[in-house]
């Protein structure tokens, strides 16, 4: 029964992925307006809502973010770094898993531009206040999304922010405003 998991794990990741690579993109990998993303973040996090928790575990781990992903978002230096350090020990040291209940049915996401945050429009008012203290760091045209896993009809559950498509993936900065306290 093992081998069965780890031959079916591979080609579930691979179905779970599929609408990133049919995104119609810019040059640095992004798909071409919010609401493509909006849609693509929405039919990727399903995913988790009908996985066994194991298979959420692999799929959170996949959202771990590379040196060239941190690079694309963010423009400081000396906050790549960290948020690699970061985003490293949160993934690989504290194991970071998406929670999802078995009653959860239903995603809610918000979408916001860095110009949103900026501004104080859009969907950038659902996003924590501490979420906007990154902004200044995030490079101009970035998209964020945050997102809930709920049962319909219940506003509770589990929220993350800090999803952003790039370099043709989902990766996933869980409160990254935390490395901005050794700043």
């Amino acid at each position: 029964m093992k081998s069965i998991k780890y031959y079916f794990l591979p080609i579930l990741l691979a179905l779970s992925f599929w609408n990133c690579e049919n995104a119609v993109e810019d040059a640095n990998n992004h798909p071409v307006n919010e609401s493509t993303q909006t849609a693509l973040a929405r039919d990727f996090l399903s995913v988790f809502l009908k996985s066994s928790h194991g298979t959420r575990q692999t799929l959170s781990k996949a959202l771990q973010p590379k040196r060239a992903d941190i690079e694309a978002i963010f423009i400081d230096t000396a906050i790549q770094n960290e948020i690699l350090d970061y985003t490293e020990r949160l993934f690989k040291k504290e194991k970071f898993n998406i929670k999802c209940f078995p009653d959860y049915n239903q995603v809610l996401i918000w979408t916001a531009s860095v110009e949103d945050f900026e501004t104080g429009t859009g969907d950038a008012i659902e996003f924590p206040s501490s979420f906007f203290k990154i902004i200044p760091f995030l490079k101009k045209k970035t998209v964020v999304h945050r997102f809930k896993l709920v049962q319909e009809g219940y506003p509770a559950g589990a929220s993350y922010e800090g999803l952003f498509y790039i370099n043709g993936r989902w990766v996933l900065f869980p409160k990254v405003w935390k490395i901005l306290d050794d700043f």
